[in-house]
């Protein structure tokens, strides 16, 4: 039986380009739809802090983070789990940096595509609800 709410991890992996800002993100081939932050359920006995980057590994292929750090946890209630039919998240957040990215390898049982973003244009973008949650609430985008 699974906890309720659940809980989850997530990335802000970010990159700086021509002194520019640029943000990873993920098209989901799963619940919910819309781009987002590399993200997972947190297993049982992994720590967060461990649970991210392996989510990051097997989504998209990166390892080796020079820059690592928890930048927010919170309960979300209104945001569904759809694997396990519950109500609510806990998050755990993290941001990511490193000077030099590896390729990027997606794993397509999860992941349908992928792009670096600026904050402009992640404003734009079909957000998974839950992210553009995240984006608004750390300042990245506004309303």
């Amino acid at each position: 039986m699974s906890e309720c709410p659940r809980k989850s991890v997530g990335a802000f992996i970010e990159k700086v380009e021509d002194g520019v800002l640029k943000i990873l993100l993920i098209d989901r081939v799963n619940e919910p739809h819309g781009w987002a932050g590399v993200a997972g359920h947190l297993d049982e006995g992994k720590t967060p802090e461990g649970m991210i980057l392996i989510e990051i590994g097997e989504e998209v292929g990166l390892q080796g983070f020079e820059e690592s750090a928890p930048v927010h946890e919170e309960m979300v209630s209104w945001n569904y789990c759809w694997r396990n039919k519950t109500d609510g998240h806990y998050w755990y957040l993290f941001k990511l940096r490193q000077e030099k990215y590896g390729e990027i390898s997606i794993e397509s049982d999860e992941v349908k595509g992928f792009g670096w973003f600026t904050p402009r244009e992640i404003e734009h973008l079909n957000l998974e609800p839950v992210w553009r949650h995240w984006f608004l609430k750390l300042g990245y985008i506004k309303e």
